[in-house]
C-alpha cells in the first residue's frame, strides 16, 4: 500500500545527467481522485457542526485504508470537528480524539452516537414543538450580542434556546442544539457561509432584507428543515454503523501536548 502512495505521489526520475542521481519531482495530488467513492465532503454526518480548518475526509480515508487495518486504534492529538473519529469508525477502526477545544464534547455526541437504533421525526416534532411554545428565556453571558444580533430576533432566539435547554439530554435534543447553532449564526450579523466569526457587506444586506418578510416563519422552518435533514444523516450513519462494535473516545479540553491517557493501547 505504502508503494502505492508514493508512486502516485511522484513523477518518474528525471535523468538531467546519467552521471547523477535521478531527481524525483513531487507534484500535486487530488485525494478526491484517489478515493472517489466518497463523492461528498458533507456526507453522513460530517456537516452537522461548521468547524474553520477541517480536513476533507478523502485526505482521512486515504491515510487511514492505506496505513491501518480493521480493528486497529488512531490517535488524533488535534480532533476539531472529528473527522478522523468518523472515517475511522466507517472503516472499522477505533479512535481516541483529542482537543484543546471543549466543543468536541458536544460534536462528537451527535457527529458519532452510540445509538443502534434509527430515530423517529414523529419524536423529532414533538420536541421541536416544545422548543417552539416556550416562554422562557436562556442569555448566554456575552458581552457583546447587541453587535451580531438584532433586538426582534434575538429574543425569538433566546426563548428557542431556552425550550432546547429544557428538552431530556438525548440525541434527538442533541439535533436541535447542533441545528440551532447553525440559524443563531445564520439569523445574525455574522457571515454563515463561513466557520470562522466575522460581519460582511453581505450578512447586513441580509438582515436588512430579511426583516422585510416574514422572519419568524422563515426561522421556524429552518430549524425544522435543518433538523429533518440532521435526523436523516444520522440515521444513514446508524444504517452503516449498526454491526460496528468499534469505539470512539474523546476528551476536549485537554492539551493533547500533556495528557496522559488512563489506558494501554498496543500501536505498531
Amino acid at each position: 500500500m505504502q508503494q502505492n502512495l508514493f508512486s502516485n505521489l511522484i513523477k518518474q526520475p528525471q535523468l538531467q545527467n546519467k552521471d547523477k542521481e535521478p531527481d524525483f519531482i513531487p507534484y500535486l495530488v487530488s485525494f478526491r481522485e484517489l478515493v472517489p467513492e466518497i463523492v461528498s465532503t458533507s456526507y453522513l454526518t460530517h456537516s452537522i457542526y461548521y468547524y474553520p480548518a477541517k480536513f476533507i475526509p478523502q485526505v482521512v480515508k486515504y491515510c487511514i485504508d492505506n496505513y491501518t487495518k480493521e480493528n486497529d486504534w488512531i490517535i488524533d492529538p488535534f480532533a476539531g470537528s472529528g473527522t478522523v473519529g468518523l472515517e475511522a469508525i466507517l472503516a472499522k477502526r477505533n479512535a481516541i480524539l483529542l482537543d484543546i477545544n471543549y466543543l468536541l464534547n458536544h460534536i462528537i455526541p451527535v457527529k458519532i452516537p452510540k445509538e443502534k437504533t434509527k430515530l423517529e421525526n414523529q419524536i423529532l416534532n414533538k420536541k421541536l414543538e416544545q422548543v417552539f411554545n416556550n416562554e422562557t428565556q436562556f442569555t448566554p453571558a456575552w458581552s457583546n450580542l447587541d453587535y451580531w444580533y438584532i433586538p426582534e430576533i434575538l429574543e425569538i432566539l433566546k426563548k428557542y434556546w431556552a425550550g432546547q435547554k429544557k428538552l431530556e439530554n438525548d440525541l434527538y435534543s442533541m439535533i436541535i442544539q447542533s441545528v440551532l447553532v447553525k440559524v443563531s449564526k445564520q439569523f445574525s450579523y455574522a457571515e454563515h457561509k463561513a466557520p470562522k466569526l466575522f460581519k460582511s457587506k453581505f450578512k447586513n444586506q441580509f438582515i436588512k432584507d430579511l426583516l422585510t418578510k416574514d422572519w419568524k416563519t422563515e426561522l421556524i422552518y429552518t430549524i425544522k428543515n435543518l433538523s429533518t435533514e440532521t435526523l436523516k444523516d444520522i440515521n444513514q450513519y446508524i444504517q452503516r454503523t449498526k454491526n460496528n462494535n468499534n469505539e470512539v473516545k474523546y476528551f476536549g479540553g485537554v492539551d493533547s501536548a500533556n495528557y496522559k491517557i488512563d489506558e494501554s493501547i498496543e500501536i505498531d
